[in-house]
């Protein structure tokens, strides 16, 4: 490697350090599940769940646990804010919204902000709040950037 080559590779690196610090991230990993689409915004994951999915007992294991990958690779194991992006779900079954309230969550999320846009995605998202309470606060948001202002609040 050249002399030009070897400064231009340091100049990079430095920025992506100057970057980190003060961003936290340099580059977004998304980690993929049959039904949801996971990666990690300024310390919130987001969750966008995918067109048509329909989450049981399964998918819920397999979209914590991807979960779990992101904050344990991406922001060193510590609790985080979620946000869920239900607007594109088919429905949600009782195994699994138990399980993502259950104590698999209890000391991964700080709080969740679930994403609603129609009659149909509220009522999937009134009924996972009413019947499975978490130990954590849950709001509905229609904004995205709504959502993520109020879990601000719940970053450690």
């Amino acid at each position: 490697m050249d002399s030009v080559s070897k400064r231009i590779l340091g100049t990079i690196k430095l920025a992506e350090k100057i970057i980190k610090s003060h961003y936290g991230i340099i580059k977004m990993q998304v980690r993929h599940t049959q039904t949801e689409k996971l990666w990690i915004e300024d310390g919130i994951v987001i969750a966008e769940c995918l067109e048509g999915s329909v989450h049981d007992l399964a998918a819920a294991e397999e979209n914590v646990s991807a979960h779990n990958y992101l904050r344990v690779e991406e922001l060193g194991g510590k609790q985080v804010p979620l946000v869920v992006d239900a607007r594109r779900a088919k429905s949600i079954e009782r195994a699994a919204r138990e399980f993502y309230t259950g104590p698999a969550n209890n000391a991964n999320v700080t709080a969740v902000a679930i994403l609603v846009d129609s009659a149909w995605s509220r009522m999937i998202a009134n009924f996972f709040i009413g019947l499975n309470k978490g130990p954590f606060p849950i709001k509905l948001f229609t904004d995205k950037q709504e959502s993520i202002q109020w879990l601000n609040a719940y970053k450690l």
